[in-house]
């Protein structure tokens, strides 16, 4: 399955992946506008043409015969257990594996997903999805079974899928910190004050599972996470609440906090970002590649100040693409908010 061959060793017929398309058969080859082209007949996506100094990076032979039975037999496999970790903290390997992982690496986060015996949580079902498009695809190509054949016949011996599956329940956390919030320094109306965190020299805003920079350039509907210099010192945060869950979340730097509402006026959009795990976090960029914070960070309950480096909220929605508010000072963020009661469609809620 290895990428690099040149254009002229595909052989008309000859079974291949493309990148965007996924599997197909070779058409043959075309010459226009100066270029060599191979072209790929997909089953239903009709045909794609990859230019030759593209094939190395977009075109690969498909996995034999006997390895597409050995990763079917991987996903039929009824032994395993269900993982009993949170989402939030398991979704960043099922995202590995999703971008970079091997055919394996993702037969077996498809397989585990498999086994859980609770019903697949929106977030769950959506990497699932994922990796079964591009894993399930090409092994329904290779053995010539059509794709929602497989997946009924695997679906069929796996927990997560019986009629009546059991929600999974939620895991116990700390005491809310509702019960013991600090007074504070500033009265901002319709907004309750959560505490204070101290920034270094840059903030890092997004879904607590993939702060770190090993996710830097990964994006679904939008990039995971982003960081901004920031103003240096104490940072305040501030939420509101509505209908049992966090609507809003915002943080100002102190020096700045009398002027909060001007700010918030002025303030524009910096970044959309997509929050996974339905949950968005301030922190300090400095810790990110801490993973002591990191565990601190994804077991905090909701909405909370993390070990005085940063702030966690929860929104109503297990997943979602919002839009990041900021006031800048001399190129510094002075202010950061997001209302997690506006969820920004993605390119393919669009289509």
């Amino acid at each position: 399955m290895e990428r690099g061959a040149h254009p002229k060793s595909f052989e008309p017929g000859e079974l291949v992946v493309e990148t965007h398309c996924g599997p197909g058969r070779v058409a043959g080859l075309e010459r226009r506008d100066g270029q060599t082209f191979v072209v790929v007949q997909h089953r239903t996506r009709g045909t794609c043409a990859v230019p030759e100094a593209e094939v190395s990076s977009r075109l690969r032979r498909a996995m034999p015969p006997p390895e597409a039975q050995r990763l079917l037999g991987l996903l039929q496999a009824q032994d395993g257990g269900a993982d009993e970790r949170p989402w939030a903290l398991r979704v960043p390997e099922f995202e590995r594996a999703r971008a970079r992982g091997s055919a394996e690496d993702k037969a077996r986060m498809l397989h585990r997903l498999y086994r859980s015996p609770y019903a697949e949580s929106p977030g769950e079902e959506r990497v699932r999805r994922d990796l079964e498009q591009e894993l399930l695809e090409e092994i329904s190509a290779v053995l010539d079974v059509p794709r929602p054949v497989l997946e009924d016949r695997v679906h069929g011996l796996h927990p997560a899928f019986r009629r009546g599956a059991p929600v999974r329940p939620e895991p116990r956390r700390p005491t809310s910190p509702h019960e013991r919030r600090p007074k504070s320094p500033v009265r901002i109306s319709g907004l309750d004050f959560l505490g204070t965190f101290a920034v270094g020299e840059a903030l890092a805003v997004g879904d607590p599972a993939f702060l770190s920079s090993s996710f830097d350039d990964l994006q679904d509907a939008a990039p995971f996470n982003f960081r901004q210099r920031a103003r240096p010192g104490e940072w305040l945060a501030f939420v509101r609440e509505g209908w049992g869950h966090t609507c809003m979340v915002s943080a100002v730097h102190r020096d700045h906090a009398a002027r909060f509402g001007a700010l918030i006026e002025e303030a524009q959009p910096i970044q959309t970002v997509y929050a996974e795990s339905g949950q968005m976090a301030f922190v300090d960029a400095a810790l990110r590649e801490d993973e002591g914070f990191r565990d601190a960070l994804l077991a905090a309950p909701s909405p909370h100040i993390v070990k005085e480096r940063g702030c966690i909220v929860g929104s109503r929605l297990v997943a979602g693409v919002y839009r990041v508010m900021a006031a800048l000072r001399n190129g510094q963020l002075v202010l950061v908010s997001v209302d997690l009661d506006i969820d920004m469609p993605s390119d393919d809620d669009e289509d």
